[in-house]
């Protein structure tokens, strides 16, 4: 440990929020930290980091994000639990100490990298497992669909005459390239087309945007077009309700297409 009479490291001071150093030295660094206001910060914002950080681990939010990643990270806690009550985040794959600023980056990184590695999975799925040609239905992993807060009075006042608003070239290249459709083939086969249409709140977010196909198959982008007028109108004339409509065309358009129109397929 640091001398006495000099500031306390940042390894002396994980080790003694972790209880680890020897009783001595344990209490050489609490009279330390009495008299010393400078490691008295450093200890409580090491201990603020910390319990963010646990907090982080263990919310709903990295639940969600990558159940894999807290199952392992769960893991991990057991079995350091059952070798000496320190905290997991502290050791580095080498079995040294790891500033806690530094497990908080590395933490964060494995988030961005288990969301970008799902969504790498998912838009494999989607170009793998079949053609972009049959994409009727857009993969729901990369497109769930996303709306806006609206009014009925706001989707009610003019008809919906499909004048979807223009979605940036940048973004429908991103499209395309999640979906695995080459950009030279959009513009014939396929539209950058909304999940949940504009006209019923539908935003132009990523989440609500997939290749449709334009003319080919039976359930194609004018068999879409006909489910979101009528859907429009029948939220409108206040038959169906607009959280309904919303969430049933993004689950399963053609679904919603046989329940609302009313026809097996298209005519």
């Amino acid at each position: 440990m640091s001398d006495r009479l000099q500031h306390l490291s940042d390894a002396d001071l994980l080790r003694f929020l972790d209880l680890e150093l020897p009783q001595a030295e344990a209490e050489m660094a609490r009279r330390h930290l009495a008299s010393c206001s400078e490691c008295h910060e450093r200890q409580e914002s090491m201990e603020g980091t910390l319990s963010d950080l646990n907090g982080l681990c263990n919310s709903k939010f990295l639940e969600k994000i990558s159940p894999s990643l807290v199952a392992r990270a769960r893991l991990q806690q057991q079995l350091n639990a059952q070798e000496k009550p320190a905290r997991w985040w502290r050791r580095s794959l080498s079995g040294g100490l790891l500033p806690a600023s530094m497990a908080v980056a590395t933490l964060l990184m494995v988030i961005g990298v288990a969301v970008y590695g799902e969504r790498r999975l998912a838009r494999d799925k989607s170009t793998g497992s079949q053609d972009a040609k049959s994409q009727s239905i857009p993969n729901r992993l990369l497109t769930p669909g996303a709306i806006r807060p609206v009014t009925l009075s706001e989707i009610c006042s003019s008809t919906d005459e499909d004048l979807d608003p223009t979605v940036p070239a940048s973004t429908q290249n991103a499209v395309l390239e999640e979906y695995g459709v080459p950009r030279g083939r959009a513009g014939k086969n396929y539209q950058i087309d909304y999940l949940v249409n504009p006209q019923l709140g539908g935003t132009n977010d990523i989440k609500n945007l997939w290749p449709e196909p334009e003319h080919e198959g039976v359930w194609n982008a004018r068999a879409k077009d006909e489910l979101e007028k009528h859907l429009h109108q029948m939220v409108c004339d206040r038959t169906v309700d607009l959280t309904v409509a919303q969430r049933e065309i993004a689950t399963d358009w053609i679904a919603a297409y046989r329940k609302y129109v009313r026809r097996q397929t298209p005519a």
